[in-house]
Formats: C-alpha cells, sequence, structure tokens
C-alpha cells in the first residue's frame, strides 16, 4: 500500500520499483494506492482528481502511470491530453468530473487515513500491515513477499 503524491519526487522515484514487482507479481501482490497531494505541490490535488475521474471510467492505473512517468510536465500537458494517452473512453465525461471545483470524497479520505496511521511524507509504504522507515527497493520486497509467501504455507 502506497499513500503518495503524483508531484512528489520520492514518489516518483518508487514508481519503477513497485511498477516492476507488480508486474513480475500480479498474480499473487496486490497493490493498493492512496492519495496524499502535499499542500504545497501545487499540482498534486488536481493530479489526483483527474486520476480519480480516469478511474471511473477503469482507466485509473493507465492515468497514474502517465503522470508518474511524465511528472517533470505536470501542468505543461493538460489532464485532458493524459486522459486521451491513458485511453480514457469518454473524454466528455472526463472534463465534466475533471472541471468540478468540489473536493473529492476519496481523496480527502485518503488524507485523512494517513494522518491516522501517523505517515510521515510520501510515499508512505505499507507492507503487510507495517508502515515502513523509508522506502523499500527491490530486495527488500521480495524478500517481505518470500517470508509472507513460507508463513503462509506452514498455515
Amino acid at each position: 500500500m502506497e499513500f503518495g503524491d503524483f508531484e512528489c519526487p520520492a514518489c516518483r522515484q518508487w514508481f519503477p520499483v513497485i511498477e516492476a514487482f507488480r508486474k513480475a507479481h500480479s498474480s499473487n501482490v496486490a497493490f493498493v494506492f492512496h492519495h496524499w497531494p502535499l499542500s504545497y505541490h501545487r499540482f498534486a490535488y488536481p493530479a489526483a482528481r483527474a486520476s480519480e475521474c480516469a478511474g471511473e471510467q477503469t482507466k485509473f492505473w493507465e492515468y497514474y502511470q502517465l503522470l508518474y512517468a511524465g511528472q517533470d510536465s505536470l501542468g505543461l500537458i493538460t489532464f485532458h491530453e493524459l486522459a486521451k494517452r491513458a485511453a480514457v473512453p469518454d473524454l466528455s465525461r472526463f472534463d465534466v468530473c475533471n472541471g468540478s471545483a468540489s473536493r473529492v470524497p476519496a481523496i480527502d479520505q485518503d488524507v485523512d487515513a494517513a494522518r491516522q496511521i501517523k505517515a510521515w511524507g510520501t510515499p508512505s509504504i505499507i507492507i503487510n500491515g507495517v508502515l515502513q522507515v523509508g522506502m523499500p527497493d527491490a530486495a527488500k520486497l521480495e524478500s517481505t513477499l518470500a517470508t509472507a509467501e513460507r508463513t503462509a504455507s506452514r498455515t
């Protein structure tokens, strides 16, 4: 589980690690992303909103990948253009959703959850219910998975 911010440089560093791990273990690992857009990142909340709008049309993960891969272009490429690249099927519906000025309850609930677990910054990573200190590397992820699989096989 990650509490992340699409404008966070550390989250961008974590992105290729978790993406490779997710692809390698797609059949036996669940990855859950929670929004934690930091107030001092100008595009973080708008990017989170746009990802939720893409998610309403089953394109959250495609949009998530484009946001992190193109983080240095936030504010230069429109969220509409990213939606087009993510193959969001109904761009008009996306634009209406993304054009709303109201708060997004799902994002605000994620921020509240990050505070409740006393997360200290982005990305905050939880593996098997344990809040990690720092960002785990690929070796730590593999080791944690192996331990979990050994434990599960004993039960």
